[in-house]
């Protein structure tokens, strides 16, 4: 099912005349993310409106703070459900990487494999790194730091990308407590001219980590 039509299910809008301002909202970013499907900004506002659609509609009381329940039989909407089928739609984009990264987040607990396919294409279509680096964060931030380092390494160009990249491969190495990698990645990062105070951060972390081990 086409994306805008799980979203006016998941607020009820197929039932009356006309759309809420939810909905026209969300199709307003939905053809934002037609024209830039890396628009960030328009995803994570259209992203917010989905995982608010409790609260907006089953709003608390205002006196007794409890969540007013409409009484109905149909089944709601799982708002996941909707964010994948969004990632999934503006994915198909070959220009799009970020619904990648949303796809991988989604997916992760339950299927890494796919998962870390999904970092991997979305890397490949970024030639800044910022994609790289989301990747290695998520894997990174999930306690897959291995995954982490073997995804950032394997497309990792210092030269050209984004030192972020580098950054979050130091993050990685020192949660693997992988010290001399993690002082390997600054010292290409300090050769291709990554911003001094990134650099002394990561060597405080480095300095740091060695000092407990």
């Amino acid at each position: 099912m086409a994306f805008i039509e799980l979203m006016r299910q998941l607020f009820d809008a197929t039932h009356h005349g006309e759309d809420t301002p939810q909905i026209q909202r969300a199709v307003e970013l939905r053809d934002e993310l037609s024209n830039d499907p890396n628009n960030i900004a328009a995803f994570e506002e259209l992203a917010s409106i989905i995982k608010n659609a409790e609260n907006d509609r089953n709003p608390a009381d205002p006196l007794t703070g409890e969540r007013v329940t409409a009484e109905t039989s149909e089944p709601t909407t799982d708002p996941e459900l909707i964010l994948y089928a969004l990632s999934e739609e503006i994915g198909s984009d070959p220009r799009a990487w970020y619904p990648l990264v949303q796809l991988a987040r989604l997916s992760g607990g339950n299927d890494a494999e796919s998962a870390r396919r999904f970092l991997e294409t979305a890397a490949d279509r970024d030639e800044s790194g910022l994609a790289l680096a989301e990747g290695v964060k998520l894997l990174r931030e999930t306690g897959q730091h291995d995954a982490a380092i073997q995804l950032g390494l394997g497309r990792w160009q210092p030269q050209t990308q984004t030192p972020t990249v580098g950054e979050e491969l130091v993050n990685a190495a020192l949660e693997a407590n992988k010290i001399d990698e993690a002082r390997g990645y600054v010292n290409i990062l300090k050769d291709e001219g990554a911003p001094d105070e990134m650099i002394d951060d990561l060597s405080l972390a480095i300095a740091t980590m060695d000092e407990e081990n």
